[in-house]
């Protein structure tokens, strides 16, 4: 077991290196960043800035508890140790000597040398300097977004949805949300099931409407909590803590990509962000002759798609864009960029809403928890929460159903087949600790990587609460290499933690005042269809999923591209200040020069050139994904997928997936309505088996009397 518990000197050592990130900095050097509209008009936000002037991590509220418990005891044991071992020597003559340059514990050196220090890492050629600089940068910039109430109060976002808008008579109280019944342990235990869904996000809602129209007994298994209509005005702490695996800080192996993954009832579909794009041509085409998955390219597919896409209302003619989405829609146009329009799953209606990562409290998203899963329940579908699937049972007749830890007590339930839907980053892990082989189970794992383009409108509030999150795609740059590959431009989340995550860090002076302004920023993505791989597997100590992601050269060339694409749009939008989500890269302070002559512009050529050396590098850009696929990966033969054309294990029968591990590679959109869509055709092979098992002789004596 591994003792991820720092000691005091190990904490001193992060106390003085996060200070030095955030140290107390003067009013007056701050303030000459407030926007200049609030000054005048808000009395209170001047004490709000002289806070945030003085903030510094060790005087947040239980900041090392904090660490401890959400970043710290979540990395794996070897990486523990070498968190400590590290902070130890940086506390020794010899150990700061090397990794400082100074012949003194770095708990001893004034700060102004630590903050030289930490640039010093940050500009390193070698990837294990940097990698030490980012991790000092989680380490102090991670707790803000969770505990300060100074970064809201002088960024002025809130903390969560104003009364007036979460309690709106119409919105919210007015509505009779369902409201969803969980299984006791004990009827569970005594009750075998035609099919048992493991996951309840996008693609279980779908198998489990299906199934249970068709008067099978289904069972759905969530090991995230379930949360009504009523409780969806968390605090971003409190929702990251709850419904996001790992806290919302899931990071790879060598801590280099961040990803954002669910895990709540409802899955995805409970905290995506509403974008609702079908599948393209040419990725169909791609995954119909590349992979050996014929029905890609057919009417069957097509159908599916139209039918998902109508159960939840999807529509582009109900949206209000925000200020961010109106930047992208309208500055492409004015550099002569195309764009489209993202249809929303709203049911017809508008969604002015831009909390809905959080979950949505009107139950206008028409996610799984207001469509798929509500009829499943309605037909006689039953579900747990808070129930972990550990293994698959087998038979001699492939899949006997699940063994599932509830509360801590080992739970065995029979069921005809299973039904792994949890995921890309949960199902390859429930498939091999139920001893199943593939050696495609974990791999070729796709992420949709994403680096940030910020604009800054220093006087214009963007109150991205307001307005719908994305409802514009730029696609200019989708297919960079010929082959499909590239990015689409997206308006991101205005979540403060990827807000802050996304800011690159200088100095503390600088830091802190972008923070003033994150209520001023436009943030768009640059979402690659990746060609780069990674995997997914358990860790050897607690069982829990982990993986490892390394970026290939072309998508960080393609994601580099769209950045500066999005710097372009910004800039044709009159912008004040553009920037990427890398701390060697310098701000761009727009000029008159820079907006009337455009991309043509030397001083914006000269930044360009700086985004091209250094922007997208590990350690000292933001890496993100909101988008997990493959793991499980569908395809014509076992030598090449997990599973077969039917969404069928190939080395098992009756067990099926159905989610967006059995994408043969990167969907290249928002996947929601490629898993939908899948899972439909999943779902009616599966309807197909179970109409076989009932014609034939088996009984149910016979199978559990041959159960392993």
């Amino acid at each position: 077991m591994k003792n991820s518990n720092l000691s005091d000197t190990e904490w001193a050592v992060v106390d003085s290196l996060a200070a030095a990130f955030l140290r107390p900095i003067s009013f007056e050097d701050i303030l000459s960043a407030a926007p200049r509209t609030v000054l005048t008009s808000d009395l209170g936000y001047r004490a709000a800035v002289i806070d945030l002037a003085k903030l510094v991590p060790l005087n947040l509220p239980s900041y090392h508890e904090f660490l401890q418990a959400r970043l710290i005891d979540k990395l794996a044991a070897y990486q523990v140790t070498t968190l400590r071992y590290v902070l130890r020597s940086l506390n020794t003559f010899a150990g700061s000597l090397v990794l400082t340059g100074y012949l003194r514990p770095v708990t001893r050196l004034p700060i102004e040398k630590r903050e030289q220090i930490l640039l010093g890492w940050r500009d390193s050629n070698l990837a294990i300097f940097r990698k030490l600089f980012f991790t000092i940068f989680n380490l102090a910039v991670v707790p803000l977004a969770y505990t300060s109430t100074a970064i809201f109060e002088a960024s002025r976002l809130p903390r969560i949805l104003p009364d007036r808008i979460s309690n709106d008579e119409v919105r919210f109280r007015a509505k009779l949300f369902y409201r969803f019944q969980m299984e006791s342990e004990s009827s569970l235990s005594n009750t075998s099931f035609d099919a048992i869904i493991v996951g309840s996000g996008c693609g279980a809602g779908v198998v489990a409407s299906r199934l249970s129209r068709e008067g099978y007994k289904i069972l759905v298994l969530e090991k995230g909590k379930y949360y009504h209509q009523e409780e969806l005005n968390m605090p971003e702490s409190e929702s990251f803590a709850k419904m996001f695996e790992s806290n919302g800080v899931f990071c790879s192996e060598d801590t280099a990509v961040g990803m954002l993954t669910a895990s709540t009832f409802g899955g995805g579909s409970t905290v995506n962000w509403s974008a609702s794009l079908p599948t393209q041509y040419f990725v169909r085409n791609e995954w119909s002759i590349k992979s050996g998955v014929e029905f890609y390219s057919t009417r069957e597919y097509s159908d599916a798609v139209e039918r998902v896409s109508n159960v939840m209302g999807v529509s582009d003619q109900y949206i209000k864009h925000s200020k961010a989405n109106t930047v992208l829609l309208q500055g492409s146009a004015r550099i002569g960029s195309p764009t489209c329009i993202v249809p929303q799953n709203t049911g017809h209606s508008t969604h002015n809403c831009g909390h809905c990562g959080y979950g949505c409290r009107f139950g206008e998203k028409q996610g799984g928890t207001i469509t798929w899963l509500v009829d499943a329940a309605k037909h006689g579908t039953k579900f747990r929460d808070q129930a972990e699937v550990i293994m698959i049972k087998r038979s001699n007749e492939g899949a006997a159903g699940v063994l599932v830890n509830i509360n801590g007590q080992i739970h065995s339930i029979f069921s005809k087949l299973v039904v792994c839907a949890g995921g890309s980053m949960q199902t390859p892990v429930l498939l091999k600790k139920s001893g199943f082989k593939n050696k495609h189970i974990g791999n070729h794992l796709k992420i949709h990587p994403v680096n940030i383009t910020t604009g800054l409108w220093r006087d214009e509030d963007t109150n991205a609460y307001q307005d719908s999150i994305l409802t514009v795609v730029n696609l200019e740059l989708e297919n960079q290499d010929g082959k499909g590959h590239g990015v689409k431009l997206e308006c991101c989340f205005q979540s403060p933690f990827i807000l802050l995550k996304s800011t690159p860090w200088r100095n503390s002076l600088d830091f802190k005042r972008q923070i003033l302004n994150l209520n001023n920023r436009v943030s768009i993505l640059s979402m690659a269809r990746d060609i780069g791989e990674g995997q997914v597997f358990p860790d050897p100590v607690t069982g829990e999923s982990r993986f490892t992601y390394n970026l290939h050269p072309q998508d960080r060339l393609h994601i580099i591209e769209g950045m500066i694409r999005s710097a372009e749009i910004c800039l044709a939008t009159n912008a004040d200040a553009i920037s990427i989500a890398d701390s060697r890269v310098p701000i761009l302070m727009v000029t008159e020069q820079d907006r009337q002559l455009g991309s043509l512009s030397p001083h914006f050529q000269e930044w360009v050139t700086s985004v091209r050396q250094y922007g997208c590098s590990d350690y000292t850009s933001f890496i993100g994904s909101a988008h997990q696929m493959g793991t499980c990966r569908m395809g014509g033969s076992a030598k090449t997928s997990a599973v077969d054309p039917n969404g069928e294990l190939w080395e098992c029968k009756n067990v099926f997936v159905a989610d967006a591990s059995v994408l043969p590679s990167a969907s290249g959109v928002n996947p929601m309505i490629t898993i939908m869509a899948t899972a439909d055709i999943v779902s009616s092979r599966i309807l197909t088996r179970l109409n076989e098992y009932y014609k034939s002789d088996i009984s149910d004596e016979n199978r559990l009397s041959s159960c392993i």
